[in-house]
């Protein structure tokens, strides 16, 4: 669970940029708890891990990598809401390919989202925290968003660097 609670924050990392289809030029959609509450559909998951460490002679040494990419998404569903309140529902496939040393295996399992915490916005920053985790937004339209998050942990002589993409549009 707490993997999947530092997956969750991570996908709602996010930095903000926004166009419409106005002929006047691209129309900016204000980032607030009213424009932003809605349920979204994930369409797009990524997630990379990278951990690194210190050789002998001091260089930083890549020690392996795992790519989590999701797909087959049956109602993986964000619900944001007006009074800063979230909810996760449905799920998806999640395939991880691990690289140790050019050896690279896969595996895939069934997620389950189902999770419910607090979010608040900041405009001027164009950023989400959710659950206390900041996080950045690429791009916000009013019906699609692009979220993004790097996380960046040091465990005694190691150092994992996660980075997340994910892909949300707006349900009808």
């Amino acid at each position: 669970m707490k993997n999947f609670k530092l997956f969750f924050l991570l996908t709602l990392a996010v930095a903000f940029s926004s166009c419409g289809n106005d002929d006047d030029g691209p129309s900016v959609i204000e980032l607030t708890n009213e424009n932003f509450a809605g349920t979204y559909e994930i369409t797009f998951l990524e997630t990379e891990y990278v951990v690194t460490g210190v050789a002998s002679n001091g260089s930083e040494v890549i020690i392996e990598t795992e790519i989590e990419k999701g797909d087959t998404f049956t109602d993986a569903i964000f619900v944001f809401n007006t009074n800063g309140t979230y909810t996760t529902s449905g799920g998806y496939r999640a395939t991880y390919t691990l690289t140790v040393n050019g050896d690279s295996e896969t595996d895939s399992e069934i997620v389950t989202l189902n999770d419910a915490g607090t979010y608040s916005l900041n405009a001027s920053n164009k950023t989400i925290t959710i659950d206390g985790e900041p996080a950045n937004i690429v791009s916000f339209d009013g019906t699609k968003m692009v979220l993004t998050a790097e996380i960046v942990e040091t465990f005694n002589e190691e150092t994992t660097t996660i980075n997340t993409e994910i892909r949300l549009v707006k349900r009808n």
